[in-house]
């Protein structure tokens, strides 16, 4: 069960890991896209084949191939992190795209909320100097001006800034846990997101080493048994053909065997003799012991 809950988390993360990495070549080389996927298959299985060929041949290699297959591993290594690293941070760019847009929409306010600030002032301050019983004059040029206008256009643009805000703070609360961590130490939200990314591109790569040795290790361990499983019968072979010998030079009956080894089934000990039932070591032992008591009690006769 080991060999195959570790294969299928090879699986799993290698396949994910594949996935990014084929994912970011492609955004970079989308012209041809039938070569890229090729060509990133081919190097993320060729990476764990050749993890696999080095651990099962480690010993046989001398040093400078083993640096070499090393050399290898680690610049297969470093191409995937690369590229993982950019599907991740494209994939929470566009994740937040929507705040970002938002964002850019409160800047626009606060520019034109600026310029409006600017003109007003600019209003006041030329009115300012006119004499103070020009009060139909300055109620004129304010109107002409678009005076009235532009301190309705500030109401609004504070209205849609606090509506703006509010969706912000609704979508960080519900949104994903980066806000909350980011609220709660003080940080901002792209810097914790890029603590995490390299957090997970710094696992990542060296779990599918590490399963891909665990893999090649439990399968290994698993075929030792099996074989030495399958090397039992030869043993039982040996034991079988040890009675039949031992039959054979003393002239024992199937009868006799039975007598001697306790037995009350004359099958069984027909089946020890044609090799259908497996010899018992302990049966075997018993008759090696009747047969050297026999050949005391006929030297000392």
């Amino acid at each position: 069960m080991y060999p195959i809950l570790v294969t299928i988390s090879l699986i799993m993360v290698f396949g994910s890991s594949a996935f990014m990495s084929i994912s970011g070549l492609l955004s970079i080389f989308s012209s041809s896209p039938g070569v890229i996927i090729s060509m990133g298959l081919g190097m993320e299985i060729g990476k764990i084949l050749t993890i696999s060929h080095l651990y099962r041949n480690w010993k046989k290699y001398s040093m400078p191939v083993r640096v070499w297959y090393i050399v290898i591993i680690s610049v297969l290594t470093l191409l995937t992190s690369f590229e993982v690293m950019g599907f991740l941070s494209r994939c929470y760019h566009n994740s937040t795209q929507e705040q970002q847009i938002i964002h850019s929409k409160i800047s626009a306010l606060d520019q034109e909320a600026l310029l409006l600030k600017s003109q007003i002032e600019m209003i006041d301050q030329t009115l300012g100097g006119l004499p103070e019983a020009y009060v139909s004059r300055r109620i004129n040029e304010r109107k002409n001006s678009g005076y009235g206008k532009m301190r309705n256009r500030l109401v609004e643009i504070i209205k849609q800034k606090d509506e703006f805000n509010t969706q912000l703070f609704c979508d960080g609360q519900n949104d994903n846990p980066i806000s909350g961590i980011s609220s709660l130490f003080g940080v901002q939200d792209s810097i914790i997101i890029s603590m995490f990314i390299l957090l997970v591109v710094l696992i990542l790569e060296p779990l599918s080493i590490g399963l891909t040795i665990a893999t090649n290790s439990a399968w290994l361990n698993k075929r030792k048994k099996t074989e030495g499983l399958k090397s039992a019968p030869v043993e039982v072979r040996n034991l079988t053909e040890e009675l039949q010998q031992l039959q054979k030079d003393n002239d024992l009956s199937v009868e006799k065997i039975a007598e001697i080894t306790n037995r009350k089934k004359l099958k069984t000990c027909q089946g020890w003799l044609e090799g259908t039932i497996p010899t018992p070591p302990r049966a075997l032992a018993e008759v090696q012991a009747w047969v050297e008591n026999k050949l005391v009690k006929n030297s000392d006769g």
